[in-house]
Formats: structure tokens, C-alpha cells, sequence
């Protein structure tokens, strides 16, 4: 493992400034490229470094492809498996690549949950649930979107919102005449008019 590479990625992720970040991101690539047999988590770095920075669809596919480098070397890396699957959700919904869904839907169940929420904040998996809904919901699999929607729901209900992300997603496959829609809109509401 380059050490070098780990200092600059960890610079990377505790930096709060895209400059700084895009900066960083020249080291990175640098000693990436520098690298004769890189590491799965090395690929993993690289590609989460593009991910983040990422501006359209090739930067994505890019990233991507580094992502299924690291899974190749290392098929249980968890976070290389999440942000594949991110990769091809991106494809298929913000640039309209919507054959890509099914294979988002593959590799999120593809993700190793119990690990995830032993070894990360809770928020992601609840995120990761409702991206499986969501790539359900894109497939035409509304019973099954809901059942994943629902558990989100749950977890909003125990958590709050200020621990857990806008459910983006849900919001827009369920809509505004949904249950679920008007229950996490009230819950949402209740927490920002208390904070």
C-alpha cells in the first residue's frame, strides 16, 4: 500500500473545499498513475476521487471502471461495491442510461448490509435501502420499491432527519399523493421548525 497515496486520499476526504480537493485530486492521480501493480483499495481511492469530482457522464464511467478494478482484486470491498453500484444508479438517472438500473439493483444487493451498518454510519444503509427502491421503482417494480420505501420510512421515524439524508429518491417515485410521501414531508417539516 502506498503510504503517500493513503495521506493524500485521507487530505482528500477530511477537505471541505472543491479547490483544495481538485488540487489534491493532481497528487492523487499522480502517484496513481506512479503505482506498478496498484492495490484494490487503491483503485478504490483513485476512483472515489474521480466520483466525487466527477462532472458528466464520462468522469462517471471513469470512475466506475476504477471501482470494478478494485472489486476484481478484492470481490468483498464493500465501499468499491456501493460506489459501483452508485455509478451505474448515475447512469441510469441522471443521464438517462436507464438500462442501467437493473444492473444499479444487482450490485446494491449485491452490498454486504451487515457489514455496512456495523461498519458505518446508519444513514448509509438507510440510503442504500432506498436506492434498491428506487431501481425497483425505475423498473416498474412499484410493490417491491415500496416495501424497501417503507423500511426507510421506519428509520426515519426512529432517527429523525437530522441524522439521516433527504429521501430524494423516494420523494420522487412515490409522489406527493402517496402516504409515505405526506408522512415523511409532516416528520421533515416537525424537525426543521424545531431546530
Amino acid at each position: 500500500m502506498n503510504t503517500e497515496f493513503i495521506k493524500k486520499l485521507d487530505l482528500f476526504e477530511r477537505s471541505e473545499s472543491k479547490e483544495y480537493r481538485k488540487l489534491l485530486s493532481f497528487e492523487i492521480k499522480s502517484l496513481f498513475e506512479g503505482m506498478d501493480q496498484p492495490e484494490a483499495e487503491e483503485f478504490y481511492g483513485m476512483g472515489y476521487v474521480l466520483y466525487l469530482l466527477a462532472e458528466d457522464y464520462y468522469d462517471i464511467c471513469e470512475a466506475h471502471e476504477l471501482f470494478l478494478q478494485a472489486l476484481e482484486r478484492s470481490p468483498k470491498h464493500l465501499i468499491a461495491r456501493l460506489y459501483s453500484a452508485h455509478c451505474y444508479h448515475d447512469k441510469a438517472h441522471s443521464y438517462k442510461d436507464e438500462a442501467q438500473f437493473s444492473d444499479a439493483l444487482s450490485e446494491y444487493q449485491d452490498v454486504d448490509t451487515s457489514q455496512l451498518r456495523e461498519e458505518f454510519d446508519i444513514w448509509r444503509y438507510v440510503k442504500l435501502q432506498e436506492q434498491i427502491g428506487h431501481c425497483l421503482c425505475k423498473m416498474g417494480q412499484a410493490e417491491a420499491a415500496e416495501l424497501y420505501f417503507e423500511e426507510v420510512m421506519d428509520f426515519y421515524k426512529k432517527v429523525g432527519f437530522g441524522e439521516l439524508p433527504e429521501p430524494s429518491e423516494l420523494y420522487e417515485c412515490l409522489g406527493e399523493g402517496h402516504p409515505f410521501f405526506a408522512a415523511l414531508k409532516k416528520m421533515e417539516h416537525e424537525y426543521f421548525s424545531q431546530s
